[in-house]
């Protein structure tokens, strides 16, 4: 044998931890779309298209299950088919993407069996594996061809829609100092989905074969190694001047926050719909003029926003540099230049000594400053945040951790434990011809 593991065994592995991926990035799509469907919201492209290719992924590994059930085979076939001529005559670009993933599973199973004859000594008989290859491989090259030539047909019944000329999106100060991301995802987010479905692979390779309480201890190992390493990673996976940034920004946004709590209770970490909740049954006063005005700009009300930011109580220094921090955030997202000049004199107004009220006053500036340089596309917009960081000292080191003790930790728990027991269960009752 030239090699020690089967090119087959290694396919099986693999095809069921993509398939235990598809089946929660399935739900959690279509649970997402029908919330925006529920709010009146549009579902993107990007969200039907990742629902479909999850799907046809599921279908594939249904197709190459049922291999011994002709009949249940048969059936799932021709469901595949109606699913991708139904996509193909609204979609075609997407249709060859869904026909792709539904030809993945079983000619990367097929396909490695091939690889067992030439490179590790196993002989199968060819006969019976070369035409389902066969197929599956036709099927995958149809779909990329349908793919690549779906695109402009594509774009001629789906014009993309022109930019507005005003408005941002509400956030967008957040997504600037998050960095650069991979495949849509941000660093840290990419790291802790690696670290999670490697653990999981990692538990269920441990797991097999053993009887269940032992199974259920080595699970529970695994979570809680996942858990960690998740943590780690919403910490650490981050470019140093990216996390600098962000520790700024949040030292202020936990601070205002804890504000937020102090005043109307609720989790620990509000949901947009409970602060939309809340904003509806709110007073319009003076003192909850603040984050009135933020959460208006984030329903995109900007005239009411505007005039509650108008109503902040200046008769603070701080107070002035919450009335100019509000009134230039509502006219950045309504799409004007956000001037941060009256800002920048609120805050240099105050009076030294002032302690983490002038700090806090600082952060403000340098979101504003943030905002502006956005606009301007300046290559560097966070560095006005970098800046104030070196400011904060000691007062924002760890704040990172504390979020995740504060609100995340049980977010990141269910996740491990989500993922790491899928993987597991996945592994021990999914079988391959």
């Amino acid at each position: 044998m030239l090699l020690r593991v089967l090119p087959s065994e290694i396919a099986a592995q693999a095809l069921i931890w993509v398939t235990a991926l598809a089946i929660p990035l399935f739900v959690g799509l279509v649970a997402w779309a029908a919330v925006l469907t529920v709010r009146r919201r549009p579902v993107g492209v990007g969200i039907l298209r990742a629902i479909l290719v999850a799907a046809g992924l599921m279908l594939g590994f249904l197709i190459l299950g049922s291999t011994r059930n002709p009949t249940f085979q048969l059936v799932v076939l021709a469901g595949s088919a109606v699913l991708i001529v139904g996509i193909a005559l609204r979609r075609p670009r997407t249709a060859g993407a869904v026909f792709v993933a539904v030809a993945l599973p079983w000619t990367a199973w097929w396909g490695s069996l091939v690889l067992d004859d030439v490179f590790a000594g196993r002989h199968w008989v060819l006969v019976d594996v070369i035409p389902p290859l066969a197929a599956g491989a036709a099927v995958a090259l149809t779909g990329a061809l349908l793919f690549v030539a779906g695109a402009e047909s594509e774009r001629r019944r789906h014009p993309t829609p022109p930019v507005e000329a005003v408005g941002r999106r509400f956030g967008d100060t957040a997504r600037a100092v998050v960095g650069p991301t991979i495949a849509g995802m941000a660093t840290y987010e990419l790291a802790g989905s690696i670290a999670l479905f490697a653990v999981g692979i990692g538990t269920a390779t441990v797991a097999h074969g053993r009887p269940l309480v032992e199974t259920g201890l080595v699970v529970g190992a695994g979570v809680v190694v996942a858990w960690v390493l998740c943590s780690l990673a919403w910490v650490v996976a981050r470019r140093p001047a990216d996390r600098r940034a962000w520790e700024a920004y949040t030292w202020l946004g936990e601070w205002e926050l804890e504000r937020y709590r102090d005043i109307v209770g609720g989790p620990t970490l509000p949901t947009r719909n409970d602060f939309r909740k809340w904003l509806k049954s709110s007073p319009d006063r003076p003192d909850l003029a603040w984050i009135r005005s933020e959460l208006l700009v984030m329903e995109r009300q900007f005239d009411e926003a505007r005039a509650v930011a108008d109503t902040i109580p200046d008769d603070t220094p701080y107070g002035r540099v919450e009335r100019e921090s509000a009134r230039a955030s509502v006219d950045w997202y309504a799409g004007g230049p956000g001037d941060p000049a009256a800002l920048r004199a609120a805050v240099d107004a105050m009076p030294p000594g002032t302690g983490d009220e002038r700090l806090r006053a600082e952060v403000m500036l340098a979101a504003g400053e943030v905002r502006s340089l956005l606009a301007d596309r300046d290559p560097d917009p966070i560095r006005p945040l970098r800046n104030v960081r070196d400011r904060l000292g000691p007062r924002a080191d760890g704040i990172l951790w504390t979020v995740i003790r504060r609100r995340l930790w049980s977010k990141m728990l269910l996740s491990a434990l989500l993922t790491v027991v899928v993987i597991v269960v996945a592994s021990r009752t999914v079988s391959l011809p």
